[in-house]
């Protein structure tokens, strides 16, 4: 499926404002979406754009942290590919008290694989924040009302510097770029043609 993302002429001088073309775009891809309970749950957005797949008895999440600072926007060459599963009974979402989270670096850097605990230190309506004490990362995961990202992590954080009530300050006011969150692409783009598959 080809999506043309200029804006559009239609003749009349009407030019079509590119929100509404990625909010039509955001629509096709919900409706490809087959799993109902999952597009209306925390975790509607993640799934529509391909973090999270339903698979028989588990919920699985991919997603590359390719964002390690707030410049440009641009991906740096390197990423770290994390993957996590959670149980699911196809009709409630659920966040485990732990989660064993594979982190695959890769790109411009030598690859190495390893995998870390993340124990739950508390979650509310729109965030879960996670920490694994042998990795030294918070990771948060956000819904779609969530003020800030809906996935960061955190990289090389003692236990009690991340907590949800600090996260938009720490995410909208870094003392330093050296303590900017990870982000991912894939998360922040608000291009959804992206995800589009033929």
């Amino acid at each position: 499926m080809a999506v043309m993302m200029a804006s559009f002429d239609h003749g009349d001088g009407a030019i079509e404002d590119n929100d509404h073309i990625e909010d039509s775009i955001r629509n096709i891809l919900y409706n490809q979406k087959s799993n109902k309970v999952l597009k209306e749950s925390f975790l509607g957005e993640l799934y529509i754009r391909g973090v999270v797949e339903p698979e028989e008895d588990s919920l699985v999440f991919q997603f590359d942290f390719d964002l390690y600072a707030y410049d440009c926007g641009a991906p740096d060459c390197y990423y770290n590919r994390f993957t996590f599963a959670i149980k699911w009974d196809q009709q409630k979402v659920e966040f485990p008290e732990e989660i064993l989270v594979t982190d695959a670096q890769d790109g411009c850097i030598p690859g190495k694989t390893s995998k870390s605990r993340f124990k739950k230190l508390e979650s509310n309506k729109t965030n879960i924040l996670y920490y694994s004490s042998s990795a030294k990362q918070h990771l948060v995961i956000g819904s779609e009302a969530s003020k800030v990202s809906y996935m960061m992590c955190f990289d090389g954080t003692a236990i009690d510097d991340i907590r949800l009530n600090n996260l938009i300050k720490l995410t909208q006011n870094p003392v330093e770029e050296e303590n900017a969150p990870w982000r991912s692409t894939q998360i922040e783009t608000i291009e959804y043609q992206l995800f589009l598959t033929e």
